[in-house]
């Protein structure tokens, strides 16, 4: 801890404009200044300081952070900020926690949205999530409408000169977002597609998938977002988060096998129209030119 104290057609085209760009090769997979008034057990040495920097002053944190609630609206998720400094050793502790203790980075990358906010550069915005960030790092979850669910302190978490893994797996596992119902996520996308006389993209996917991440961040792009949100509902099942989720995927996709992503276009009714099932296959996110075709023809 660091005291301080005193549409189809077109978007189809786009989409594959875009991914052509991106090319069809292999499938992937400066320093705040120190306050003057603070009290650090453990503070950073300039040999023993990790040279990358965590924070960035220069970011628009406020952006970021609504950037982060629309992506956790969409997928079921909380946001975590971190405030602090790249002058905060205890700040480096608890970003190497997150980064490289396997069931909390996991935890983490299923169910939270981790934005290290500079504090000196955003005391203003700071406080109007708390008035009470005096110690580093301090943490604030919010959920995806923007609501502080806790603003908490990162003593509690400390072990020595560490923080305790068990305590923040605890806590990450107690602010973590209630999982949602496969079928009433479907059934809500369905309604909403009748209502607005859109089409619903359905996709399944899980946070360990890498190509599933590549679609979600692909239909995230601020260039292909607007054109899903014309003619679309986009909805995630999550195969790995949703209650119900692995049966739902069994009656609403043909064969129930072939990897994932795997996605459908329906109509207001539920029926479907073209899946991502092509003559080879399914598709997934199409990098090669029997995928892309595919993907043109859908």
């Amino acid at each position: 801890m660091f005291d301080l104290r005193n549409q189809l057609i077109p978007f189809l085209f786009t989409a594959v404009s875009i991914l052509l760009f991106l090319g069809c090769g292999g499938q992937p997979e400066e320093p705040s200044p120190q306050p003057t008034t603070t009290v650090s057990t453990f503070p950073p040495t300039p040999e023993s300081a990790p040279k990358k920097a965590i924070y960035h002053p220069e970011q628009d944190a406020a952006a970021e952070i609504k950037q982060s609630l629309i992506k956790a609206q969409k997928d079921n998720r909380h946001v975590i900020l971190v405030w602090g400094g790249n002058w905060c050793g205890w700040c480096y502790k608890l970003h190497d926690l997150f980064e490289n203790n396997e069931p909390v980075s996991e935890l983490l990358e299923e169910d939270f949205i981790v934005i290290p906010v500079d504090y000196n550069s955003n005391k203003s915005l700071g406080a109007q999530y708390s008035e009470s960030i005096t110690s580093f790092p301090f943490l604030t979850v919010l959920e995806a409408s923007g609501e502080v669910l806790i603003n908490q302190r990162t003593e509690p978490l400390e072990e020595g000169d560490h923080h305790s893994p068990v305590a923040v797996l605890k806590f990450l596992e107690e602010w973590k977002p209630k999982p949602q119902e496969a079928n009433t996520v479907f059934h809500d996308s369905i309604v909403q597609a009748s209502r607005e006389n859109k089409l619903v993209f359905l996709h399944l996917g899980s946070p360990s998938c890498g190509y599933c991440r590549l679609l979600d961040a692909f239909l995230w792009r601020k260039d292909i977002a607007p054109l899903m949100e014309q003619d679309y509902v986009e909805v995630k099942i999550d195969l790995a988060r949703m209650e119900g989720a692995q049966e739902f995927a069994q009656q609403i996709r043909p064969g129930g096998s072939g990897g994932i992503p795997w996605f459908a276009v329906l109509d207001g009714k539920g029926e479907i129209l073209a899946t991502s099932d092509g003559p080879n296959g399914n598709v997934g996110y199409p990098v090669a030119q029997e995928e892309i075709a595919h993907f043109m023809k859908v």
